[in-house]
């Protein structure tokens, strides 16, 4: 079950830029500084995270706990992306996120001129 909890797979774009903003703005830019990290901080970013609205709009139900999950996800996160720190994890993802609704919005924008023209041929 743990294997899932901290494989990078099991959360969208959106969740992943969640955490690592959570993580950022905490201030525990490395795998060092989530270990000397307290308990009660640790907990209130996972508290935070899990009852987030995203989580709510992705209908989602985090299992992620403990340090060592997160430390373990945090690390998985790191090498899937390519990146050290959380700084670049979250710049990193942030454009991987803005590329994702481009995307949407471009789809949406197809979808609304077929819409139109078959309209017209009606």
């Amino acid at each position: 079950m743990s294997k899932v909890i901290t494989n990078p797979a099991t959360y969208s774009q959106r969740e992943i830029l969640l955490l690592s903003q959570l993580l950022y703005v905490n201030n525990l830019q490395d795998e060092k500084s989530i270990d000397s990290a307290s308990d009660e901080l640790i907990s209130t970013i996972l508290t935070e995270f899990k009852n987030h609205v995203v989580m709510k709009l992705d209908n989602k139900q985090i299992k992620l706990n403990t340090k060592i999950q997160l430390k373990e996800l945090y690390s998985n996160l790191l090498a899937q992306n390519g990146v050290n720190n959380t700084e670049d994890l979250a710049n990193t993802t942030y454009f991987g996120r803005m590329d994702q609704l481009n995307q949407q919005i471009a789809h949406h924008k197809q979808e609304f001129v077929d819409t139109l023209q078959d309209s017209k041929h009606q």
